[in-house]
Parts: C-alpha cells; sequence; structure tokens
C-alpha cells in the first residue's frame, strides 16, 4: 500500500531533515524551506506547515487535537500506515493536564519504522518503530479514512478530508 501524493509529501519534508540537530523548543516556521534544527513536535508541525496543515506545537497538544478530531488510531495499525503519528507519553495526556513528564512524537514511514527528531544525541532520522510507542492517530487530510467506532460498516466510512481541526465556532 503506498501512500497518497499528500502523505507523501508529507514524509519527503520530514525525510529531507535527516541529519538535522535535535534542539528542544527549537522553532522552525513554515516559511524556512530548510530549517536545521527541530525537537520531535517540530518536525510534525513543520512538516505538515509545508502541505497546509495546521498542527499545534507540543506533541501532547497534537495528540489532544487528534483525539478531539476523533483520529486516534491503534499503534500497530500506525506503524503500517504512512505519515500517521506514533506517541509516548509516560501518562495519557488531558484536556488541561499540562505536559506528561515524558513526552515524544514521530512519524510512521508506514514499514515500521519512523522519521523524528529523536533527541540530542540523535537528531532527525529514521529508527524502527519496536515498542516505544504508547498512542498513535492519523493526521486528518492525510490519505487515511476514519471508521467513527460507533459505526462499524464499511458504508460509514467518513474521509479524514471532511473533518477540520479547528473548533466548531457555530456549532453545527
Amino acid at each position: 500500500e503506498g501512500a497518497d501524493a499528500l502523505t507523501r509529501t508529507f514524509l519527503d519534508h520530514a525525510m529531507a531533515q535527516t541529519g538535522d540537530s535535535y534542539v528542544f523548543g527549537a522553532e522552525a516556521p513554515t516559511g524556512d524551506a530548510d530549517p536545521g534544527v527541530f525537537d520531535c513536535s517540530e518536525l510534525v508541525q513543520w512538516s505538515a506547515g509545508q502541505i497546509g496543515i495546521e498542527m499545534p506545537d507540543g506533541s501532547w497538544l497534537q495528540y489532544l487535537e487528534l483525539k478531539e478530531a476523533g483520529a486516534v488510531i491503534p499503534v500497530e495499525q500506525a506503524a503500517t500506515t504512512p505519515g500517521a503519528l506514533l506517541f509516548s507519553f509516560d501518562r495519557e495526556p488531558t484536556a488541561g493536564g499540562g505536559r506528561p513528564g515524558s513526552a515524544h512524537v514521530a512519524i510512521s514511514l508506514g514499514d515500521g519504522t519512523t522519521i523524528e527528531a529523536r533527541g540530542t544525541r540523535y537528531g532527525v532520522g529514521s529508527w524502527d518503530t519496536g515498542d516505544r510507542f504508547q498512542y498513535a492517530a492519523v493526521i486528518p487530510g492525510l490519505g487515511t479514512t476514519l471508521v467513527p467506532v460507533d459505526a462499524p460498516d464499511p458504508a460509514a466510512l467518513v474521509p479524514a478530508a471532511s473533518l477540520t481541526a479547528g473548533p466548531d465556532t457555530d456549532r453545527d
């Protein structure tokens, strides 16, 4: 199974940062075509920004936004889903609960490996997914289809592109 074009572009942007340095709290503006430093969530945020998808800064905030969008999937599925996000936390993030003591995010390449800004000793690179992650989600709009939990009927599939990550300001 290949990734769709948008997902492939997302992954290509992330992969192009291989070898860059890891700096906790690094900021990589979306308008910067080739930043030199990242932390884990910044790599996700910047790569998504390159394809016009806004993501929050902070792995736990990314997880919370995707959970709110109904985009959480099993870790095992994420390991084989190009572009899925894999999260590691010492406790599941909750709204208003602040940053977990340990928080990390990686991007699945769909073949059991990741692209991630792993830490100061590693920088940006690819590693085996292994058993390092406890949570996973997909970014709505990246060629995935979400199945509502209460609607297992395949006819009830909701295209991920129809989901919005922003608040429902008109309450419809």
